[in-house]
């Protein structure tokens, strides 16, 4: 594989594209003290290191010091994309396959929200090909790590996956160019023929990022928040690349600059999950980091959340506070997806301290809403647990979003 020095080049932008009804369009922001503001975006006041944002009061200032994150409307979901191009580290790029260089040193996809944007080809962990697999198969979708090769496609079989190992070649408008086996001998593969193309030992970004940024499209990107006027927003991609975001593709912001230590981020001393029929069952869907319990994004309360947990009754869930840290801010509610099955579900929802209960939510359900947990004290080494339980009926719809759940200093 070749190392580049740039390492994600946008092609193009999609600025042109904004319209008043994205500028108009409702949007909250979650503060460091756990408080949720119901607002629109309007600017970003560079001297002051203030957003300015619209609320029924009028207009108001928001320091970026006690931003936690800002989530639009959860309605900004669009279908699914065709590609998902998942590279080092965890972001994500949703779209498009558009082909790429002669050289063979990168990809071209389109994101209907960023426009088209390159990824060198040692940035990439997998080319996912959404209509042959889906999210559950991502621990399927790997290179041995004492294959003989690095790169391999994955092609449907009558029971999961057939795995070709060799070398990419280049990826072109029509397809990939792959030399099986080490043979040297090129062949074209269409790339309506694939399930998916994976790479062993692509390098992960050099710096890390300042925010991470979700677009409707689905992308997941870290990023850097440049400005924000008439309703499109100025970012930094990987390498340095600007593009203008109209606020209408936006669908979360979160910075990075460690004022949380999200619990997506920190591996549980515990999980307990279980199915509503026996002790020992497996979950109807075990638990995901950044993501709704069932896939996709994460979506609460009629917002989307780039940070938090997606579960599933029964789901305990453990974690020791970390140094430094004496709070502990979330919102939790019922997951979106609830509201498109016949059985909306409900469910117990608990924050416990050192095994006492210090917030509780005896009936979850998918008309409450999100709900705030506010700024919870702790300390360094105490254990707190999330815990979802059964509530009436079997655990049918029982899907929990933790939004923006972290400890904070």
């Amino acid at each position: 594989m070749r190392t580049l020095v740039v390492l994600l080049f946008v092609a193009s932008s999609l600025g042109a594209q904004s319209t008043a009804s994205d500028q108009d369009r409702a949007f909250a922001l979650a503060t460091l003290d756990g408080r949720l503001l119901r607002c629109t975006p309007r600017a970003i006041d560079p001297a002051a290191r203030a957003l300015v944002v619209q609320t029924d009061a009028g207009e108001q200032r928001v320091p970026l010091a006690e931003l936690m994150a800002i989530h639009a409307a959860a309605s900004t979901a669009t279908a699914r994309a065709p590609v998902v191009v998942h590279l080092v580290g965890g972001d994500q790029v949703h779209g498009e396959l558009r082909g790429g260089d002669r050289a063979g040193e990168g990809l071209t996809i389109r994101s209907a929200s960023l426009g088209e944007l390159r990824v060198a080809l040692d940035r990439l962990d997998l080319v996912r090909f959404t209509a042959r697999a889906g999210e559950q198969d991502l621990p399927r979708l790997r290179i041995a790590a004492d294959a003989p090769h690095a790169e391999a496609l994955f092609v449907e079989a009558k029971r999961g996956f057939d795995t070709r190992l060799g070398e990419i070649h280049a990826f072109e408008s029509g397809g990939l160019r792959f030399a099986a086996g080490g043979t040297g001998e090129q062949a074209l593969w269409r790339y309506d023929e694939l399930a998916a193309v994976a790479l062993r030992g692509g390098v992960p970004r050099e710096q890390r990022a300042e925010g991470l940024l979700v677009s409707r499209a689905g992308d997941r990107l870290g990023a850097e928040l440049l400005g924000l006027r008439d309703g499109v927003l100025r970012v930094a991609l990987e390498g340095g690349v600007e593009v203008s975001l109209p606020l209408g593709e936006l669908a979360a912001w979160t910075p990075l600059d460690g004022a949380v230590t999200f619990l997506s981020d920190l591996p549980p001393s515990e999980v307990v999950e279980r199915s509503w029929f026996a002790e020992g069952d497996a979950p109807l869907w075990p638990f995901r980091r950044d993501a709704a319990v069932t896939g996709g994004a994460l979506r609460a309360g009629g917002l989307v959340f780039g940070k938090g947990l997606g579960v599933h009754a029964r789901s305990l869930m453990t974690w020791k506070v970390p140094e430094g840290c004496t709070g502990f801010v979330g919102f939790v509610a019922m997951d979106e997806s609830v509201r498109e099955l016949p059985v909306r579900g409900q469910v117990a929802a608990r924050v416990v301290l050192d095994g006492k209960p210090v917030f509780t939510l005896d009936a979850l359900d998918a008309g409450m809403g999100l709900q705030a947990i506010g700024r919870l004290a702790v300390a360094a080494g105490q254990e707190l647990r999330l815990e979802v339980d059964f509530g009436d009926g079997l655990d049918l719809g029982d899907r929990v979003a933790w939004g923006d759940v972290g400890f904070v200093k």
